[in-house]
């Protein structure tokens, strides 16, 4: 009975050694592409962690110019790493004996058996000849991959999970979306600053409206001049509301001329 059963794993070797082959390129595959979405959710991630801390310092009177390149240059230094390596782990990886490894050191099964399989057929393909008999590499081969089950996999890709990192980046996006639904014009321009280090962008600060005259009579008929100076320069339009004496709503809302940023 044992000899019929070594005889059949012998002459199933060839398909039992491409087998083994499609799973360790199927592992790679998904290998490398979670791997690049890890470094790219990162990428990020950081970025937009960068962007919060640059406006919370903006609001501090530790803000300078020289935090402003610091940072900038930290955050292209994040992006281009997330980027690069997102890239590079597509394109590079490690080869059949090394995941081999990886797989048995998650699995805790099959006592260096994938490995030297894998490597048994990295020899056979090069040709390559050691002092293992041929009959030992092919029951090796043959032995590890009726061992394999589906859910070795799923168990050594659970040290590349996206999951984490997907969070992160969630997280910190949505930190960011929220500071721009309440200030869009801070965000727009602390990012502004951040992403373009050596323009000539001022800081961000809150919105201050001087108006003159503010308290004045004239007579009926006599002509007023108003002028409302912002703090900043702004997009948002100034209004004037004139009101009628004792009412309590604006019967005109007028929008003030802009020049050179400031609302007259």
């Amino acid at each position: 009975m044992k000899n019929t059963q070594l005889e059949k794993l012998l002459a199933e070797y060839n398909e039992l050694s491409t087998g083994l082959k499609a799973i360790l390129s199927s592992y790679k595959r998904k290998r490398k592409i979670r791997l690049s979405m890890r470094w790219l959710f990162g990428g990020i991630a950081a970025c937009c962690a960068l962007i919060m801390i640059f406006l919370l310092l903006e609001r501090t009177p530790v803000q300078s110019e020289g935090i402003r390149y610091a940072i900038s240059f930290i955050l292209y230094f994040c992006l281009s790493l997330g980027i690069g390596e997102a890239v590079l782990s597509l394109i590079k990886g490690p080869g059949d004996t090394a995941v081999a490894v990886e797989i048995e050191e998650a699995t805790k099964k099959f006592n260096s058996g994938l490995s030297s399989a894998a490597e048994f057929i990295k020899q056979n393909e090069s040709s390559q000849k050691d002092n293992t008999s041929d009959l030992m590499k092919r029951l090796t081969v043959a032995s590890v991959v009726r061992e394999f089950e589906d859910n070795d996999l799923k168990v050594a890709l659970k040290k590349f999970s996206r999951k984490k990192y997907l969070s992160y980046m969630a997280l910190l996006i949505a930190g960011v979306f929220v500071w721009y639904s309440v200030s869009p014009s801070e965000v727009m321009i602390g990012s502004s600053r951040l992403l373009n280090p050596f323009a000539n962008i001022l800081p961000w600060t809150t919105l201050e409206v001087a108006v003159t005259p503010q308290n004045t009579l004239a007579a009926v008929g006599q002509s007023i001049e108003i002028s409302a100076v912002t703090s900043r320069k702004t997009d948002e339009p100034v209004l004037l509301q004139l009101y009628d004496a004792d009412a309590l709503e604006s019967n005109l809302v007028i929008e003030m001329y802009k020049e050179n940023g400031q609302a007259d």
